[in-house]
């Protein structure tokens, strides 16, 4: 009885009306007005939005590291062109053709021996220096794309081992991608259906472009060479806009070959080669003896 007591003469409480007061003191129903309670959306995680919080400080030292990085990548990329300008190009390629398995050999060792060094300063460097070894040639190999007779079946082998690994690796991303992407969404699903077929139509396309060269290496490292001698009769060059992937020809015999560019500013018309040409490429692979002139 005292509770009620208490609760009877206790002041209402804020926002509560009077007649809710009046009816606890009288004890009899009476109409109470009451507010509607709207349904409130309950908060939860996107399945694919996600959002990921960084203090200013270090967005900010982030920025700077980007510029500076963008600069280093300024100052290579001139100090690259202007030694690819100037320097000897044929002896570089003769310098690459005589280390390249000898890096390559040691990159995979390194990338094998970072693994039993314990983490600090030793086994990032040793990471630095195998990636450097790694890639150095095959950067090398790519600038001086047929530039020289000795680094044909290198760019061979480089470009069909990048293109089936690209295959590989798009579709992996497409199988792993249709295994995971189940979304409640409609519209999810059927955007990740078109990634996922865009992705395997494009490894599809990478992969036979680098089976395609797979085959040309093999045939031009294994098989027979074919010989080219005699009299060249012509020599032309084909090029793309901005003379891009510039392709030199002559034409031996009614036969006609393709020459890297040491070869090719060498010879005039009427000169007698004795040369060996690959039997997948129809590139001429190695030059038995200097050419010369017939009037000779």
């Amino acid at each position: 009885m005292s509770r009620l007591a208490t609760l009877a003469s206790a002041p209402p409480a804020p926002g509560r009306p009077r007649a809710a007061a009046a009816d606890l003191r009288q004890r009899r129903p009476e109409h109470v007005a009451a507010d509607l309670l709207q349904a409130r959306p309950v908060v939860g995680a996107h399945p694919d939005v996600g959002v990921q919080i960084e203090p200013l400080r270090v967005g900010v030292a982030r920025t700077a590291r980007a510029r500076r990085r963008c600069e280093h990548i300024a100052v290579l990329t001139a100090f690259g062109i202007a030694f690819y300008r100037l320097a000897d190009l044929e002896a570089i390629a003769v310098v690459v053709h005589q280390v390249f398995l000898l890096t390559m050999v040691l990159a995979l060792a390194l990338s094998t021996a970072w693994r039993f060094i314990p983490a600090g300063r030793w086994r990032t460097r040793i990471q630095v220096v195998g990636t450097v070894l790694f890639f150095a040639p095959l950067a090398a190999v790519a600038v001086l794309w047929h530039q020289s007779v000795l680094l044909v079946l290198h760019q061979e082998a480089t470009i069909a081992l990048w293109a089936l690994a690209a295959a590989s690796a798009l579709g992996w991303c497409a199988l792993s991608g249709e295994k995971r992407g189940k979304s409640p969404s409609p519209w999810v699903r059927k955007q990740l259906g078109l990634r996922q077929a865009v992705m395997l139509v494009l490894a599809l396309v990478v992969g036979s472009y680098g089976a395609w060269w797979t085959s040309v290496f093999v045939r031009d490292a294994l098989l027979p060479r074919v010989a080219v001698v005699g009299t060249v009769d012509r020599l032309w060059k084909s090029s793309g806009p901005r003379s891009i992937a510039v392709h030199r020809y002559l034409l031996v015999n009614g036969r006609t070959h393709e020459a890297t560019y040491d070869v090719f500013r060498r010879l005039r018309r009427g000169d007698i080669i004795n040369a060996e040409g690959g039997a997948g490429s129809n590139f001429l692979l190695r030059i038995n003896r200097p050419a010369y002139r017939s009037s000779q």
